[in-house]
């Protein structure tokens, strides 16, 4: 069953990484998420979080390390880096660890305090969000409360303009 969601999970993210269009969440019944879920993520120095305990304000994005978009995304917050000092940033995925540190790594965001990447098994990331495509982008305010979400890749602009 585990292996089976992780395909789906992965056949939808797929096929909407190569999709280049934005479209943004525009109702509560699209997205389903008005704060952050009680989901765990194990970060890369393999510490455990939930996602509902986080504080301050918050970004998750959930990527693929062999997706353009998420790649162009990272490359993008790399070079804005210092317009989120305010904001922590969790990229998230279901991709084995290794890939996860190497994408960290290949876009200069493994040693920023404030940029955390971990992993999640699909069926989290389906459980909470249902099917979205990569890279997906949810901004929680320091309350706890969503801001605005993305489905699809972003540009940073639009991101800073919601903190």
């Amino acid at each position: 069953m585990k292996i089976a969601a992780a395909f789906i999970f992965f056949l939808v993210t797929f096929c909407a990484c190569s999709n280049t269009s934005t479209s943004e969440a525009k109702t509560q019944s699209e997205t389903s998420v008005n704060e952050q879920p009680n989901m765990s993520i194990t970060l890369i120095d393999n510490s455990n979080r939930n996602v509902r305990d986080l504080t301050g304000a918050s970004v998750l994005i959930f990527f693929q390390p062999d997706c353009d978009h998420c790649q162009r995304e990272a490359a993008d917050i790399e070079k804005n880096l210092d317009a989120f000092v305010d904001t922590s940033l969790y990229f998230i995925t279901a991709a084995p660890m290794q890939e996860i540190i190497q994408f960290a790594r290949d876009y200069k965001l493994s040693d920023r305090s404030n940029v955390h990447f971990g992993f999640t098994p699909a069926k989290n990331i389906l459980d909470n969000y249902g099917a979205i495509s990569a890279p997906s982008v949810y901004i929680y305010s320091d309350k706890h409360k969503l801001v605005k979400s993305f489905n699809g890749e972003v540009a940073v602009e639009k991101i800073l303009s919601h903190l």
